[in-house]
């Protein structure tokens, strides 16, 4: 038996694989970041988590979950180790991995919490970061997300989740843009928007309505420019895609929480379709 908030900690990492200590602090494990230590490195000493040293870039401790703490985990939970995710091997530090990563784990967090508040409840949650085959087998290695679009093209958004909420399930595609890429971005909207025309994703999750595509930018400015560009050579899309800001995703109390809780910026509302208008996730 290990103490609660140790396993809180390994929960936490089976279903993110990786967490700062900010993010740990977010899902409630401990109040204040310093009080993390007691609690994580006897998971460290017993190499059932590792972590990773980002204070260069401003990110801070990075733990993620061995496996020997996922074995643990499918004891303990009696669930299969595949449901678990763990790293097999030592993670590698790149600057561009590291800010989006987190940033997209920023973003599945606050849809987890919001989704405690607002009566609905996350099916699934496939990320890019995940992916399906083997590396000693035959099935060439995949991003999980992968999807097929025209002419041997796809796509491979930064999560697909689908949830279960009171208006009936609701399936999503989602892209953190964490880069000021224009172009790259603008690229991205027009292969989203094959896949909508082709039900490419709702296929694949065999679900029988379209989906949704969230774009979420670490810059308001380049989020404009592409909102702006897409109203202007797209029609039809209507509501099928979103934008926000990454400071719009945050719900006010996780920035401080003696605020009173805003819900008009939780992450299932405050939404803009392409031409401005307002709108909630379902």
């Amino acid at each position: 038996m290990i103490p609660a908030k140790s396993l809180s900690i390994l929960k936490a990492l089976s279903i993110y694989k990786f967490l700062t200590r900010k993010q740990l602090t977010r899902l409630e494990i401990e109040k204040h970041n310093s009080a993390l230590t007691k609690h994580c490195q006897p998971l460290l000493e017993a190499e059932w988590i590792g972590v990773m040293d980002a204070t260069n870039y401003g990110i801070g401790h990075v733990y993620y979950l061995q496996k020997k703490g996922a074995l643990f985990l499918s004891k303990e939970l009696k669930m299969d180790i595949q449901l678990i995710n763990f790293c097999q091997n030592t993670p590698k530090l790149t600057a561009q991995t590291l800010f989006h990563r987190t940033g997209a784990i920023d973003c599945q967090i606050e849809l987890y919490l919001a989704c405690q508040e607002n009566e609905a409840k996350i099916i699934f949650y496939d990320r890019d970061i995940e992916v399906l085959g083997s590396v000693r087998g035959l099935e060439k290695l995949v991003r999980k997300t992968r999807i097929p679009v025209l002419d041997n093209r796809h796509i491979e958004p930064d999560a697909i989740f689908l949830l279960d909420t009171p208006k009936g399930q609701k399936l999503f595609c989602l892209e953190f843009e964490n880069e000021d890429y224009t172009k790259k971005s603008y690229q991205k909207v027009e292969s989203h928007v094959h896949a909508l025309n082709l039900k490419s994703p709702s296929k694949k999750y065999k679900h029988d309505k379209a989906h949704r595509t969230l774009f979420i930018y670490k810059n308001p400015a380049t989020m404009k420019s592409i909102m702006d560009k897409v109203n202007e050579n797209i029609s039809g899309i209507g509501n099928w895609f979103l934008f926000k800001t990454y400071e719009e995703v945050f719900s006010s109390d996780s920035k401080n929480s003696t605020q009173e809780k805003n819900t008009e910026r939780s992450f299932m509302v405050g939404w803009r379709s392409a031409n401005g208008e307002n709108t909630s996730l379902y």
